[in-house]
């Protein structure tokens, strides 16, 4: 995806949209996604012959996939469009730390799922060959013999919901490796790049308060690598403490895929992962579903009519106005950019 140079050192309480140059139409991604030969949603071809497996050069102990016969050892970018799910994620500026675990502050990641896109140019129903795809890419790479796979692919308890993937992001970087991420500018400090999110550094990164002992305890030795989610047309780097709002939206991604083999009770298992390079808000979640006609008691009248207000643009009878639409389907939150087009639809179980 392009880069972008644009600071956002006032972040606004809106997601706004790019201005300039015209934004793609959700087809038009969807359409340009499709062509894409990272895409694994549409390719017929086996993986196998489009990417080896090598042990990575930057990362102790991680086999990496690169694209075979390319002569770069630099991992394959793979290309993905999904709807961040309202479960299983830690938007937040200190990611998944929890002071009750063992994994220390700059171990801290931020992690979501991507789950089927809703009506984005058809791709909703591509997910399933997605997903079967991304299992065989990871059957390719994982070791030969007996072993435990693991990783990237989270399946649903539910039967009508897909399984979804799951992306993850490092947030914290020793500035003794400055110089081998600079590689890809995702990094925050000395260094020049185009991703500074307005005037945060480690020193004033915006974790929970409870939590700012261990951020400043690591301050002299880690720089802050912030999530790097753009808004539509890629305008602008998201302020962390915009992260929670983009659950529900609809993202275009590229990641790429690294795999570790552990000890586990005595067995050995490979474990995949997918690593985020970047992603765009492209579409803002469905509207909440209306309450019930069915209504008969003074509060759920009530209710009813303070909806039927909102609809038609009017102040409620109350006097209350309207601060978040709340959604079961994606945790209440519908933000998301302001540009953004509306989506429907629904999920479906992949039989497995």
């Amino acid at each position: 995806m392009a880069e972008s140079n644009v600071n956002a050192s006032n972040p606004s309480t809106d997601l706004p949209a790019a201005v300039s140059p015209p934004l793609l139409s959700v087809a038009e991604v969807g359409a340009d996604l499709m062509e894409n030969p990272a895409y694994l949603g549409t390719q017929t071809e086996k993986w196998s012959d489009k990417v080896s497996w090598i042990e990575d050069p930057y990362h102790r102990g991680a086999v990496v996939a690169i694209a075979k016969e390319s002569g770069s050892v630099d991992p394959f970018d793979f290309a993905i469009i999904g709807r961040i799910s309202a479960n299983g994620n830690n938007l937040k500026a200190h990611g998944d730390f929890n002071p009750e675990f063992t994994n220390p502050f700059e171990k801290a990641k931020v992690s979501f799922l991507l789950s089927s896109p809703m009506n984005v140019f058809a791709l909703d129903s591509q997910w399933d060959c997605y997903i079967d795809n991304l299992l065989r890419l990871k059957d390719n790479g994982a070791p030969p013999g007996n072993i435990k796979i693991e990783g990237i692919l989270v399946e649903s308890p539910y039967p009508s919901i897909p399984t979804s993937v799951r992306l993850v992001w490092h947030l914290f970087l020793n500035r003794e490796d400055l110089a081998q991420e600079h590689r890809s500018a995702l990094v925050e400090g000395s260094v020049e790049h185009p991703y500074r999110v307005g005037s945060y550094t480690i020193e004033n990164w915006p974790v929970h308060p409870d939590y700012v002992q261990y951020r400043d305890a690591i301050a002299e030795d880690f720089v802050i690598r912030p999530l790097p989610v753009y808004t539509r047309g890629m305008a602008r780097m998201l302020d962390p403490t915009e992260y929670s709002r983009i659950v529900g939206c609809t993202v275009p991604a590229s990641y790429c895929v690294r795999q570790y083999v552990i000890r586990d009770k005595g067995h050995q298992k490979a474990v995949f992962t997918a690593y985020l390079n970047s992603m765009e808000i492209l579409e803002r979640p469905p509207p909440p579903p209306g309450p019930s006609k069915m209504l008969s008691s003074p509060l759920s009248r009530k209710v009813a009519a303070i909806h039927e207000a909102k609809q038609k643009g009017q102040p409620p009878d109350d006097g209350d106005s309207a601060q978040t639409q709340h959604s079961p389907d994606n945790g209440g939150v519908t933000d998301c950019n302001a540009a953004a087009g509306k989506g429907e639809g629904t999920s479906r179980k992949r039989k497995r």
